[in-house]
């Protein structure tokens, strides 16, 4: 959602099969919602993202959004102006680990990745409307919740992090 709360922006990493619909296959969108009325959300744009589109995250000045993508080990980078969204890059990383979900620094030259099926993070640079990978995967880490209170510390096994009070 973006800080205003004046929209949201809504990934779909499945969809029922159009074969058989008793199973999923992956989608590939992500979907501007307006909240001008949230009792009366509005599709105002779907785009394409990615296969297995999953968690999404905007930058604090709400002109960037990356879309991590499972299916594809992608993130997909749109530039944000009002309340539409423009495809204007996509990192590759390594699709067996299936990027999952997307964090931005507050900074917002900074983007951790987390894996669905991997042991560590990813970490992007941004520049602008410029996205990429910063090397090899990092097994070990930490970094500030959005808003500085606590310190999450990832130690590179499932389930290992730890959280610390930063105020």
């Amino acid at each position: 959602m973006a800080r205003d709360e004046r929209f949201a922006l809504v990934t779909a990493a499945q969809k029922f099969d159009p074969a058989d619909r008793a199973k999923f296959v992956l989608d590939d969108t992500v979907s501007v919602i307006d909240l001008a009325d949230p009792t009366r959300p509005v599709v105002l744009q779907t785009l394409w993202a990615g296969a297995g589109a999953s968690g999404v995250s905007i930058n604090h000045a709400g002109t960037l959004a990356l879309v991590a993508s499972t299916g594809e080990g992608t993130v997909t980078v749109f530039l944000i102006a009002g309340k539409t969204l423009s495809r204007v890059g996509q990192v590759q990383l390594d699709p067996v680990p299936g990027p999952v979900d997307v964090a931005i620094s507050p900074d917002g030259t900074t983007a951790l990745v987390t894996q669905c099926r991997g042991t560590s993070l990813w970490r992007l640079a941004i520049n602008g409307t410029s996205v990429t990978t910063t090397g090899t995967p990092f097994f070990d880490g930490t970094t500030l919740t959005r808003d500085g209170a606590a310190t999450l510390r990832f130690a590179g096994r499932p389930g290992a992090i730890a959280t610390a009070r930063s105020r």
